[in-house]
């Protein structure tokens, strides 16, 4: 549902706006979220974790449901969409910290790399499966009938959310206040060089490659290539295609040498 929403709604702020700036905005305020993450990570640690993942996929539910009303009734405009872009973005980045966590509460230890692989490997199979389907649903049935099967994904994740089970509960104590959490965690960043570098590759990879390849793939599907929504979704899909590979090598050699290099190597050949 998320890979379909990049497409449906990245596509219709170019053709209502026809501006790569607004396009552009609209892929910075899906990821307004981001900017929180280390408060959520704190409240993740304080709270039933299953609770909370299943109040976040609720809110997807919610969100798009407006979306679809707004489409449906022939209301939504540009600034819904980056209104509930950005709101959408904060309930995103929660959910994603959520699950990342809830691996460590499902498997033991020994299990932990091959499943982030088989976590990553099934988002990857929806980054090409969804623009795909969004592609060719906006393109032959309009915008209406694309949000009504969002909204129908983002109910199955609800469902799936309650059949969640761990054996630890995914459940911590509250601790210590918030201030000394982020206190503790700044300190440890800097203590531990390879922490603070994956840290700062992160950045730069989010700085430079991953704006320019997705969040303006609209604007290089229409005025460069030509495309319809149809072909912006096959683009999105080929992009994906790499990321499935990348995880599927990820959990066929969970013991590679020299990580770092590999990770530095990949993030520049990006």
């Amino acid at each position: 549902a998320d890979q379909m929403e990049l497409v449906v709604l990245g596509w219709f702020v170019l053709l209502e706006t026809n501006s790569p700036f607004m396009v552009g905005l609209y892929a910075a305020l899906r990821s307004t979220g981001t900017l929180l993450s280390p408060l959520y990570g704190i409240v993740i640690d304080r709270y039933d974790r299953k609770k909370l993942l299943r109040n976040a996929r609720t809110g997807f539910v919610v969100i798009a449901a407006g979306f679809l009303l707004l489409s449906v009734t022939d209301r939504l405009e540009v600034w819904h969409v980056f209104a509930l872009a950005a709101v959408l973005g904060m309930v995103r980045a929660f959910d994603n910290v959520t699950r990342q966590t809830l691996i460590a509460d499902v498997v033991d230890r020994e299990g932990l790399m091959n499943a982030v692989a088989l976590t990553r490997s099934g988002r990857d199979t929806t980054q090409i499966v969804g623009p795909v389907v969004a592609g060719v649903m906006l393109s032959r049935a309009g915008m209406g009938a694309s949000y009504g099967l969002i909204v129908g994904v983002y109910l199955a994740g609800v469902v799936f959310a309650y059949r969640l089970r761990t054996p630890s509960g995914g459940q911590a104590g509250r601790g210590a206040s918030l201030l000394t959490n982020l206190s503790e965690t700044a300190a440890y960043i800097g203590s531990h060089q390879v922490i603070l570098a994956l840290l700062l590759m992160a950045f730069l990879v989010n700085l430079t490659a991953l704006p320019l390849s997705l969040g303006l793939m609209p604007v290089y599907a229409r005025d460069g290539l030509g495309a319809s929504s149809t072909g912006l979704g096959q683009l999105l899909a080929a992009n994906a295609v790499g990321g499935f590979t990348g995880s599927v090598a990820i959990a066929v050699l969970p013991n590679f040498r020299r990580p770092g290099a590999v990770i530095l190597v990949a993030s520049l050949a990006w």
